[in-house]
């Protein structure tokens, strides 16, 4: 009889069992993060440094790799990766950005 089946010990051998199930859960989350970052690795030099945690995450997802996005960027964090922002910001043209203007050129 294995005393980790919830028969027979209580108390300190039931800790114990979540020690140590707990040790195995830590080794395997671990290699699955050692994993997943060398795919996130992969994918960004792939792309050659230009592809963001969403774009990441859809590459792997067609590769078959089932990750969430928040997975990706705390992948992306630890290794200090980045992804190259091709987005413009819009100007504000507005009545405000006019009188700032106005008072810059001494109107």
């Amino acid at each position: 009889m294995n005393h980790c089946d919830g028969q027979g010990f209580k108390g300190y051998a039931r800790r114990l069992c979540v020690w140590k199930n707990r040790a195995a859960q830590r080794g395997q989350r671990a290699l699955t993060r050692r994993r997943l970052d060398e795919a996130v690795a992969w994918e960004h030099e792939v792309s050659g440094g230009t592809y963001g945690a969403s774009r990441i995450r859809h590459a792997l997802m067609r590769a078959g790799v089932d990750v969430g996005v928040r997975a990706v960027a705390a992948s992306m964090r630890r290794q200090g990766l980045t992804g190259l922002n091709t987005h413009r910001r819009p100007t504000r043209r507005g009545l405000y950005s006019r009188r700032v203007m106005g008072q810059a050129m001494g109107k």
